[in-house]
């Protein structure tokens, strides 16, 4: 799967695996992107997935399979990135178990308190500038 965020950047991901987790003190919809160890690191995708401008838009498509596309906004909350050691072959009679190690990243959504939240935000900080224009301040 190919993930577009909100500012452009492109990530190849393995199948994301959605769910129900407690997060936050709150259960919210996640969504977990496994990644490959050998394509990308843990800072790259530190740097994207702790972004919450740039995850407040992630595009899912299928390159593979022409428009199947999914638009998710709302999972910007970071929960965690971990590695794990996944199993791709069983252990049988004449072989040995194998295992590969992934980098799993779970984003989680936004409860819609938390958005209303951030709008109110956003209007109060338009609201903050516009004073300081007219008595001359400067807001920071």
């Amino acid at each position: 799967m190919q993930i577009k965020f909100a500012d452009g950047t492109i990530f190849e991901s393995r199948t994301p695996v959605g769910e129900r987790q407690y997060v936050r003190n709150v259960y919210r919809d996640t969504i977990t992107f496994v990644f490959d160890p050998k394509e990308k690191t843990t800072d790259e995708l530190l740097n994207v997935f702790t972004d919450r401008e740039k995850t407040k838009l992630m595009i899912l498509s299928n390159p593979d399979k022409e428009g199947e596309e999914y638009t998710y906004t709302g999972y910007s909350l970071f929960h965690r990135l971990i590695i794990e050691d996944e199993v791709t072959v069983r252990e049988t009679d004449k072989e040995p178990e194998k295992s590969e190690s992934l980098i799993k990243v779970t984003m989680a959504q936004k409860t819609y308190i938390e958005e209303l939240a951030d709008v109110q935000q956003g209007e109060i900080d338009a609201l903050n500038e516009v004073v300081a224009d007219i008595i001359g301040g400067v807001y920071e």
